[in-house]
């Protein structure tokens, strides 16, 4: 016996429901992730700052003790622009899901309405 509108819609949203809170544990798995992308950034900067300070107040004792440095700070920075560029990955991803979410929400009750 085929269902009723009510039943098959309360079928069709019960799925939706489902699959957005599967789709809830991916953003939030992300957002954790981009939590601690953010928090090791600030601690990476924090730390060349530390180095900068450092070096300065060590600066007279001579040329090799600056290349090492700046090797240092290359280093630091290399990674601190792979944090960020990884950090803006992860909330795109993340803008692109709750788009996904609300455009395939949205089309499900408009065939269900109709």
């Amino acid at each position: 016996q085929p269902k009723r509108g009510p039943e098959k819609a309360a079928v069709v949203l019960e799925e939706e429901q489902r699959q957005a809170l599967s789709q809830e544990k991916g953003i939030q798995a992300h957002l954790e992730q981009r939590t601690v992308l953010t928090k090791t950034l600030a601690q990476m900067t924090k730390l060349s700052r530390v180095k900068l300070m450092t070096f300065c107040r060590s600066a007279h004792s001579g040329r090799v003790e600056w290349q090492m440095y700046a090797c240092l700070v290359c280093t630091a920075v290399n990674h601190m622009d792979h944090l960020t560029s990884h950090v803006q990955e992860v909330a795109d991803a993340t803008q692109e899901l709750c788009v996904l979410i609300f455009s395939s929400y949205k089309e499900k009750l408009t065939c269900i309405c109709k």
